[in-house]
């Protein structure tokens, strides 16, 4: 696990290398019914564990980059939805800084969803 982790660390490095920031959806699928403990396939790929509907967010915080969720919008049916802001190594404050400009210029955090 440890070398599988030490690999996807070296390769995200590299990538911010060439990028100030990645951003990506948050999870993999919009929210799902109250009702789903958890999502056992999405597009009819099977999970092996229940947790990796939500592979993009785990994957990212086992880097140890600096990484946050932030409102995105919301779902046709009024769920809301998030993105991922990720950073490179030790850039903590910049990846707050950025958040804080996307989040004014998109506003979504002061919008509700409709219930």
């Amino acid at each position: 696990a440890n070398e599988l982790r030490t690999q996807l660390f070296e390769r995200m490095t590299e990538f911010m290398g060439l990028y100030d920031y990645l951003l990506c959806p948050t999870v993999q699928t919009p929210p799902f019914d109250i009702d789903v403990p958890y999502l056992e396939s999405i597009n009819d790929v099977k999970f092996d564990t229940y947790v990796d509907w939500m592979k993009s967010c785990y994957l990212i915080t086992v880097t140890g980059l600096p990484a946050l969720s932030m409102p995105a919008g919301f779902t046709e049916n009024g769920l809301p939805v998030g993105i991922q802001l990720v950073g490179g190594y030790h850039a903590d404050r910049a990846v707050l800084d950025f958040a804080h400009e996307v989040e004014s210029i998109l506003q979504f955090a002061s919008r509700a969803p409709v219930l």
